[in-house]
């Protein structure tokens, strides 16, 4: 953990954000039923490297003791300007004593997710006196798994990329809504270079998403264009879980948008079809529902999902298969996105 405007408080100032420090980690850790007295800690001033015990029940250090730190630090700071704010990460890996305090992957990732620029600008962004930021195992063996009351929709993804760090991380602000932040999109990681063909065939879509020609397409979305910022939305989300997606906005100036979605289809493994009102009252929509159906029993073809954003009836092929339904709480829209890149990749011959 770390407390946020150290380096620029006077003598008297840091001296002050240390003593509060470590009142609102106790009082937290006392909240949630923690031990804070079995914890092994590596002081750094404005903040501090915890080694817990696994008798320390994880939920309880998962959920528990951030939301009591988050309202230790509300009663602290009520009467006093500026207050302390702290950024937290949290994380299990593997830590052991070295000769100079503690070494091994755990510290390492922990120290880089406490760090990250990304945490430090939802924590500006926000207001709020804290920030939390869990790793890749937590939130799969803990949060995702419902160990917690927290949901995976409560968080925000994102990747932290720091030194040798590279992983995607989730962040959490208890009481503040952190999808409304805007944060600055992480830098790209550079494409490689894709392999020559002997006979390469043009596919669009490739200018705005950066999709590898070499590599095909892992599913086309087919969709009605008033629902376009919903698609691009679950596209560039996709995009991100290591899908590569085809959809209409993304084709290259001066290229036939009917010939390049028929190439892409016959080239993808997987089609997604978006289903609204507003697209089961387009005829050209219902076209491509028979041309992704097709595909799916075509060579290379591997299966068609339903996508709903709004409660409509789904044509008989379609109501066959289960339909991945956005049409619910907000707050789950993550984990069902998910659920769909896992399944797109898991078809996707390599």
């Amino acid at each position: 953990m770390d407390a946020k405007g150290y380096g620029g408080a006077t003598d008297r100032g840091q001296e002050k954000i240390q003593d509060g420090l470590l009142q609102v980690l106790d009082e937290a850790a006392g909240r949630a039923g923690l031990r804070r007295r079995g914890w092994t800690r590596q002081p750094g001033g404005d903040g501090e490297l915890a080694i817990l015990p696994d008798t320390e029940p994880e939920p309880r250090v998962v959920e528990d003791f951030p939301r009591a730190l988050a309202a230790a630090l509300h009663a602290r700071n009520r009467d006093l300007r500026p207050g302390l704010r702290l950024r937290l990460a949290v994380h299990h890996g593997m830590t052991f004593t070295a000769s100079n305090g503690y070494a091994g992957a755990g510290p390492v990732a922990v120290s880089r997710l406490c760090d990250s620029p990304v945490l430090k600008d939802a924590l500006a962004a926000s207001g709020a006196d804290l920030a939390v930021i869990y790793s890749r195992q937590v939130f799969a063996d803990t949060i995702r798994q419902e160990h917690t009351g927290l949901r995976p929709g409560e968080l925000r993804e994102v990747r932290v990329a720091q030194k040798e760090f590279d992983e995607p991380a989730w962040i959490w602000i208890p009481g503040h809504d952190v999808h409304a932040l805007t944060l600055p999109e992480p830098d790209p990681e550079p494409e490689p270079e894709p392999e020559p063909e002997a006979e390469p065939e043009p596919v669009a879509g490739s200018g705005r998403p950066g999709l590898d020609h070499a590599a095909g397409i892992d599913a086309v979305i087919c969709f009605a264009e008033q629902d376009v910022a919903a698609v691009e939305r679950l596209a560039m989300k996709l995009r991100r879980k290591g899908v590569s997606i085809w959809i209409e906005p993304w084709v290259d100036p001066g290229l036939v948008v009917l010939l390049e979605k028929e190439r892409a289809i016959g080239r993808a493994a997987n089609g997604i079809l978006v289903f609204s009102r507003a697209a089961m009252a387009q005829s050209g929509v219902m076209d491509d529902y028979a041309a992704l159906l097709t595909r799916v029993h075509e060579t290379g073809g591997r299966r068609f999902v339903p996508v709903l954003i709004e409660d409509v009836p789904l044509p008989r092929f379609a109501a066959l298969r289960r339909a991945l339904d956005l049409t619910g709480d907000r707050a789950d829209e993550e984990s069902r996105i998910d659920l769909l890149a896992h399944t797109i990749r898991s078809d996707t011959p390599s």
